[in-house]
């Protein structure tokens, strides 16, 4: 029989350096077991301000948009103009439901205030989520710095503990930033009927080399060679924008984290090697005031189409295709790979795409007044 192994206190490395024993059981069950809170700006903000009235919207909003889309991911920026923005990001581990998942968050969105009282930038990590705002954009950006080691106090015994490890986890790394989730779990057999078992994400703002940056490089590579996670049974390492983890005993749900890993949109990595512009969803929101009904155009067979307004003033059409219709997610593809490579004064110029949460839209340019009968025939 497999031996049964509770998780045992752990060390806590934080960015200053100092040790902690924790004698809290940090199992998949405890998923809002708090781990690090980072008070990024010394720049307070002011009470009753501008920015802390923005604040406050982001952090009421992000936990249930995080837990309504299917991925466990959000982000959003408030309107209004600097320095009174406020950029938000909420991510849950993958493999958590969508109750679970907006549980976490509301209690990191209720402990901020206390943990990084009136700071204008913050991160807060727990087991099972991540929520980070602040006054600058920081979308897109892999951070590695402060990172937080968790290390288990049992040494490993089997010989190929360590090579087995660094195979498993390499190749999560590999399909979690080869994946849109940015997400990968499972597990490799050792003697005695025994397995490691391995996690690994990225926050989902990222692209796939960042991903692969903040994965490969700065943490799967330093998890066995860091002085005190060294030759042990379990270990974890945060950083802002990914995560990973490994234990000899199960810790994440097996069935949800396949279906993580399955769940994807068919052609992301043809329409992401395309010369369109990858737009953020944020970004199309602020531009059509949240798809409202006064910016709607038309609607055809495959979703509405709503007029846009970018900040530097661009107008744009969007194409909002239908979260339901698999047919939508293949026009999708066909328009970005093939539209996006004809140049012709008679065509719509195709300025590029968003795959975000449950949204797949397509950004063209916006013709005032115009439609490809008048271009071809005439008034």
């Amino acid at each position: 029989m497999r031996r049964q192994r509770s998780l045992l206190p752990l060390v806590l490395i934080c960015a200053s350096s100092s040790v902690l024993l924790l004698t809290a059981t940090t199992n998949a069950d405890n998923l809002t077991f708090y781990m690090k809170a980072d008070c990024l700006d010394s720049t307070n903000y002011t009470r009753g301000s501008a920015f802390q009235a923005n604040l406050d919207a982001i952090l009421s909003s992000l936990p249930a948009a995080a837990a309504a889309s299917s991925s466990g991911f959000a982000k959003n920026i408030t309107g209004g103009a600097a320095p009174d923005q406020v950029y938000g990001l909420a991510q849950c581990r993958g493999d958590i439901s969508a109750e679970r998942c907006r549980a976490c968050l509301v209690n990191s969105a209720r402990e901020v205030a206390s943990r990084c009282p009136g700071r204008k930038s913050a991160v807060l990590i727990y087991e099972g989520c991540l929520l980070r705002y602040s006054n600058a954009s920081f979308f897109g950006e892999a951070d590695t710095s402060n990172p937080l080691y968790m290390c288990d106090l049992d040494n490993a015994t089997q010989p190929q503990f360590a090579s087995s490890l660094d195979g498993l986890m390499r190749s999560l790394a590999e399909k979690a930033y080869g994946s849109p989730r940015l997400f990968a779990a499972g597990s490799v057999d050792l003697a005695d009927y025994e397995k490691i078992y391995g996690m690994v994400q990225c926050t989902r703002d990222l692209g796939p080399d960042d991903c692969e940056g903040c994965l490969a490089t700065n943490a799967v590579s330093k998890i066995q060679t860091y002085k005190n996670c060294s030759g042990r049974q379990g270990g974890r390492l945060f950083n802002w924008s990914c995560y990973i983890r490994f234990e000899v005993a199960p810790f994440f749900n097996a069935q949800a984290a396949e279906t993580a890993m399955s769940t994807g949109y068919g052609g992301y990595e043809e329409m992401r090697g395309s010369e369109t512009l990858q737009y953020d969803l944020g970004t199309l929101r602020a531009a059509t005031d949240n798809f409202s009904e006064e910016k709607m155009l038309g609607k055809g067979g495959f979703g509405p189409v709503y007029k846009g307004t970018m900040q530097n003033g661009q107008e744009i059409a969007v194409k909002r295709l239908s979260t339901i219709s698999q047919q939508g997610l293949v026009e999708m593809k066909n328009e970005i790979v093939l539209v996006a490579k004809l140049q012709h004064k008679n065509l719509v110029r195709l300025l590029g795409f968003c795959i975000d949460e449950e949204e797949k839209l397509l950004v063209y340019e916006f013709l005032s007044n115009k439609s490809l009968n008048k271009i071809l025939f005439g008034a």
